[in-house]
């Protein structure tokens, strides 16, 4: 009996890898993209404490977690310069039923999410806890209405280092803040084109990527080590704030789509694969638990 049992194991140990792997190539994918919140994926999926502490620079945690990080680590690569360009053509191609599959991902994330809120069965829950929520959320949408004043960066060059530096760490920091897209605070600072071309496999350019990449890793750093010390001290206010963007970052992706929602074909496809987001956040939850 014991040969049998060692098979489960080996092929439980795979697809937890697997797992692992497209985890990290939703959030590779998610981060490149303008509007898309790798973080907001990491809450839904249920491993953003873990992603947390890799990028707070946890050592023993990382030592720990190996298992978890390796796989995770390879999907990143993957989603950031493999999938990009799939998730590209997908979102001019078949924006609705790829929004919406988002969509549904967030819908299915807040029975996890709810967890983690203060109870209103044990007298937790207090006004302060509401007002974080909803201010987070109306940031959210105040940074929707800002999007349509920012002028397009595509005809800008940047080639200042401590300028490439600044937006690096800017949009590394923003992006461990769920329901905030790393990409668009690069768009809001003129540098997202510039930074794009130099990263594209036809045109390294390293006196771009070298300033931006060493920001990216002090924001990476210093914000993951920031929202663990908040997730520590006030966890319950923290994931009222964390609830609030993600109720924001599921409108920031119906804004995207919402002009481009007729009783078609589109919407029946959107509508499944709504379902199947939902589906798939569920289960994410049901195999963390």
């Amino acid at each position: 009996m014991r040969a049998p049992t060692l098979k489960k194991h080996t092929i439980m140990k795979i697809l937890n890898h697997l797992q692992n792997f497209i985890y990290g190539a939703i959030f590779g994918m998610a981060i490149v993209i303008p509007g898309f919140s790798g973080s907001t994926m990491m809450v839904v999926l249920g491993c953003y404490d873990k992603v947390c502490a890799a990028f707070a620079l946890d050592f023993k945690f990382i030592r720990r977690n190996l298992g978890f990080l390796f796989p995770f680590g390879i999907g990143v690569v993957v989603g950031i310069f493999g999938l990009f360009s799939v998730m590209a053509w997908l979102l001019e191609n078949h924006a609705v039923p790829t929004c919406m599959f988002f969509m549904g991902l967030i819908a299915g994330s807040f029975s996890v999410i709810s967890k983690e809120l203060p109870s209103v069965r044990e007298r937790q829950l207090k006004a302060y806890h509401v007002l974080l929520g909803v201010a987070a959320l109306a940031a959210v949408v105040l940074m929707i209405f800002a999007q349509d004043s920012m002028v397009d960066d595509t005809a800008v060059a940047i080639t200042n280092p401590l300028w490439l530096f600044v937006c690096g760490f800017a949009a590394a920091a923003a992006m461990i803040i769920p329901g905030i897209s790393g990409a668009f605070v690069l768009v809001m600072l003129g540098a997202y084109q510039t930074i794009a071309e130099a990263a594209s496999f036809g045109g390294l350019n390293f006196a771009v990527l070298v300033p931006a990449g060493i920001g990216v890793i002090a924001g990476l750093v210093l914000g993951a080590r920031a929202i663990r010390y908040l997730l520590a001290k006030y966890r319950k206010g923290v994931y009222c704030v964390i609830a609030g963007l993600v109720v924001g970052s599921f409108y920031v992706i119906f804004m995207m789509i919402v002009n481009e929602i007729y009783f078609d074909l589109s919407l029946v496809m959107g509508t499944v694969a709504f379902a199947i987001g939902v589906g798939a956040s569920y289960f994410a939850g049901a195999v963390k638990n």
